[in-house]
Parts: C-alpha cells; structure tokens; sequence
C-alpha cells in the first residue's frame, strides 16, 4: 500500500497553484489595462475628429481610403522609403499636383526665418520643388519663388511680382566687342558673338539652379556664388588625325589636351578663382583634366563627385565612327540634324557593337542614385534634349545647394554638357543652340548672387578665361566637321 504524501510534496504542489493563480491574475490586470488604453486612444480620436472636423490619423501616417496606395492620402506630405542604391532612407514625395498661383497672387505678409531656409535645399537628397509643382522638382523656368521677400523696387525687364521676365532676344548691342558684324548676323558658334543682353534675359533660364526658380534682385543682402564649368582637354578621338565620335566610350587625353588641363589650371589660378567643390564625369578624359587644373590651383584635396549624369551626350550608333563616315552615310542635312539638332536622337547602337558601354561597370548598381528612372546600362542613344533631362535632378540635388552657399563649383565635362547648361542658363533657343560649340580646355565662369530667402540670380553672362584661346578651340572644333569657322 502507497504512503501517504510527505511534507515535500505537498509543499511542492502548493507551490505550482500558487504560480499558475499569479499568472492568472497578472494575465487579467495586463487585459484590463491595454483596454483602458485602448479607450483612452478611442476618446482621444474621437475629441480630434469634433474639433477639426475631419478624419484624424495617427502622426506620420496617412489615412488609407479606398483605392489609395498605402501612405499617400490627404493626410500626409512624405513618406519614409529606402533610397533605391543608398544605405539611408530617403523622402518620397506624393504624385505631383499642379498649383499655378491666380495672377493677383502676392508675397506672404509674413517671411519665413532666413536661418529656416537652406535646410529646403541641404539634403542631397530631396531638392525643392518649383512653385507650379506641389511636389517632383521640374525645369520650370517661368514661376517666381514661392516664398519671396518683401516687393523689391522695381526696374527694368522685372514685374511688381519680382520674376523676371524674358527682355529682347537681341536687343542692340554696346558699341565695340560683342557687336553684330556688318548685316546685323551674329557670328555662328561663337558665345561670344551674340548681343549683350539685359541680367533679366540671362536670369530669367536659370530655373535648373534652383528647382525651377529665379528671383530678380533688389536691395535686400546678398552673397555671391561662382560656377565654372570646362570641357575636358583633347581626347585621342578629337585629335583631328582620328576625329571620331567618343561618347561614353573611354578615351585618354592626349599630350595636348593635358596641356591644355594645366593651362586651365593657370588660368583660375591668375583669376583668383579657387574652387571649393568638384564634379566631373565618370570618363577619365574629364577626372584627369580636373586633376591636373586643380593641382596647379592646389585644390586637389577638395570634395569631388562623379556621376554618369555629366558624361558626354551618347551618340548612338555613331560612337566609335569618324565624323566623314558618318556625314558620307547620312548626307549632310540629316548628318547636321543628328549631330547638332535639340531634340533628334541618332540611330541606336547595337547591342552588339564593341562600343556599346551597357555591360560596363560603372554603369550597373554603382551608378544607380536613385534620383529618377533613368538606367544608364540601357541608354542606346541620346539628343541634347535628353542630356538635359538626366542631368536636372542630380544638379537639384547635389550642384544647387553648394551654389546656395555661396561656393565655387568646378564642373569638368564634356562639349554637349556644356553645351546643354549654356542653354537653360543663358536662356538659348533650340535652334540657336544649333550653331553653339565649346572649345576644348577653356574655363568657362558665371558669377550668381544668393538672395537672403534663398534662389539664385545671374549676373551677366558667362565669360571664358581665355577668349582667344576660346576661338581657336571653337574654330577647331568646327574644322573636324567639315565647316568654315
């Protein structure tokens, strides 16, 4: 016969229901307060919805109605996403929305802290968006800043508004250098050829500096900024013994067109111009010219980005020919359509062609910023137009802040680079950009002023370093395609 159970176990099975009752009532008391919290939350929502009227929503989260993608409702402005080739979150705006302003819109009575405002553009990553654009940054060059000091005084080619407004095209010049030649014809692919126009008229292109904005100066303080930008020295393929289309197809400098580097270097050097940050190209053709000019202005050690977004124009299916080649093929008006036209790309390359650059490196995950759609491993072709079109939102993102600080950029880039941010600052047509060419290694600088609410002004029109030098670069560049200077 079974004993009867000693102290031990007894003491043991008290124990257990004395464990399994505490949790029991820790389970009730912890039921009881997330119900408690639950209505506290509930009230809460409840007291939102009678005093505002509307739909309330927990902070950083929008309202998802029916149809609505998750986190874009009325709710919210932005929403946190990983960058797409970044290890950090990025803002994500919502689809854009136009908002054009009614024509007797004023200047807020009110104007933000200046102290506020460059943190709008510091991010490398979100850049402002235009006035006409509640959210994706466009090249809108016609809508004044959204937030605009007091109303400057007014004068000419500016309204009450303050934006600036297009003045003469070609309004008469000043007597001596930069007149018209006899006939009133400007010299063609000569920067330096065209009218003297009034600051407005160069101001009033300038949107890509500043997310589609530019504001007309007036009394309030302003610092001053400088951007420089250069196309690379001779290449191998611009030598005039070769004289093939390059691309993005990789090809050295020649001994010429490191000179030409070093000149350039000398040439900031005697102007006093120093430069506090850089941006070339991912062909070595512009990274060494850089190095070279910064190494005689001792400024090898500034902060340098390089991105496809300033290489040169691809040139489809005509990389790696020579310019005769091409003209023989196509005729001489649609050879000059493909070649200088705004809009008209040329045939796309081959994916089989041994100067197809898709499968190179650099342009796979490495090159992905995550600032638009654009794939640089599938471009087969490009017009100028296009050139602009991938460049504006690395410039929103990464060139206008530094100008917002009043820095020196040096820009070292390639002739149709140049060639497109000659257009939208200087205010070009797209058939004048037509007969527009950029010498080889030759500096070329304009001057902004920052206003103290933020944008960016032109101050007279670009200059080159080395105006003669200028010349025979363009002259050269006109000979290796068969055309008269």
């Amino acid at each position: 016969m079974q004993g009867a159970p000693g102290v031990q176990e007894v003491l043991l099975a008290l124990g257990a229901a004395l464990m399994l009752a505490s949790l029991c009532v820790g389970a009730y008391a912890a039921r009881a307060y997330l119900k408690d919290d639950v209505r506290g939350a509930r009230e809460e929502l409840g007291r939102l919805r009678a005093t505002q009227g509307r739909s309330a929503s927990w902070p950083g989260v929008a309202p998802r109605g029916r149809g609505e993608r998750p986190g874009v409702g009325a709710g919210v402005a932005r929403e946190i996403r990983p960058a797409v080739g970044r290890g950090e979150p990025r803002l994500a705006r919502p689809p854009c929305t136009p908002t054009t302003p009614p024509a007797s819109a004023t200047a807020p009575t009110t104007a933000p802290s200046p102290a506020s405002l460059p943190t709008l553009v510091a991010s490398p990553i979100l850049a402002p968006a235009p006035h006409g654009c509640a959210s994706e940054p466009t090249l809108d060059l016609r809508h004044p800043l959204p937030l605009a000091p007091p109303e400057p005084p007014r004068r000419e080619g500016t309204s009450s508004d303050g934006a600036v407004r297009p003045a003469a095209r070609h309004a008469s010049p000043p007597e001596g250098e930069g007149a018209a030649p006899e006939g009133g014809a400007h010299r063609r692919g000569d920067r330096a050829g065209r009218p003297a126009s009034a600051e407005a008229d160069a101001g009033r292109a300038c949107g890509i500096f500043y997310g589609g904005s530019v504001r007309a100066g007036g009394s309030h303080a302003m610092s001053c900024a400088r951007l420089v930008i250069m196309r690379h020295g001779e290449s191998t393929w611009t030598d005039k013994a070769v004289n093939r289309f390059a691309g993005w197809v990789d090809v050295p400098l020649t001994e010429r067109g490191r000179e030409q580097a070093r000149h350039a270097g000398e040439l900031m050097r005697d102007a006093g111009i120093l430069p506090d940050a850089l941006f070339t190209s991912v062909l070595r053709r512009t990274i060494e010219s850089a190095d070279l000019a910064l190494d005689v202005v001792d400024r090898m050690w500034v902060p340098v980005i390089r991105t496809w977004r300033l290489n040169e124009r691809h040139y489809g299916s005509f990389q790696g020919q020579t310019r005769p080649a091409m003209r023989e093929r196509y005729g001489d008006e649609l050879f000059r359509t493909y070649r200088r036209s705004f809009d008209v790309r040329p045939p796309e390359i081959d994916l089989d062609s041994e100067f197809f650059t898709g499968r190179d490196v650099r342009y796979g995950m490495v090159a992905q910023d995550g600032l638009d759609h654009i794939d640089p491993s599938k471009v087969r072709s490009e017009c100028l137009k296009d050139v602009i079109a991938r460049l504006t939102p690395f410039w929103h993102a990464f060139v206008t802040p530094c100008l917002l600080q009043g820095e020196t950029v040096l820009v070292v880039t390639h002739g149709s680079v140049c060639r497109s941010l000659i257009k939208v600052i200087e205010g070009v047509s797209d058939e004048e950009i037509r007969s527009i060419n950029v010498p080889t290694g030759v500096p070329r600088v304009y001057d902004f002023e920052v206003g103290t609410f933020g944008g960016l002004e032109v101050a007279g029109e670009g200059r080159y370093l080395d105006p003669d030098a200028a010349r025979r670069g363009i002259a050269e560049t006109l000979g290796l395609e068969g055309r008269a200077s």
